[in-house]
């Protein structure tokens, strides 16, 4: 019984509850994306920025939008400060797929 309801649990407590926090991430290599900076940008994210992967074999790739736990972001970035590169597998969401195309 305990293991019926843990899932919904955990990411009601780690995503609902707390620190939920969206971020772009490359569809190709799963690094996390960053902002491409324009003369007029703001020094805030805006919703009419331009994201690109910073890896140079994946300048063309499809970034994707994601929900993760800020603390997941903070520990993925800090792993990177030590060399150790995480990366973020991005599948197809097939209810999204569908429900856009209506």
């Amino acid at each position: 019984m305990l293991a019926y309801g843990i899932s919904a649990f955990l990411k009601e407590r780690m995503m609902e509850c707390s620190d939920a926090y969206t971020t772009h991430v490359c569809g190709n290599c799963g690094l996390f994306a960053q902002r491409m900076k324009k003369r007029d940008s703001k020094p805030y994210p805006t919703t009419n920025d331009l994201y690109f992967c910073p890896l140079p074999e994946c300048r063309n790739s499809n970034i994707s939008k994601v929900a993760i736990p800020y603390a997941f972001k903070l520990m993925c970035q800090e792993m990177m400060s030590m060399g150790i590169a995480p990366r973020i597998r991005i599948k197809k969401d097939k209810f999204t797929e569908t429900t856009l195309g209506n």
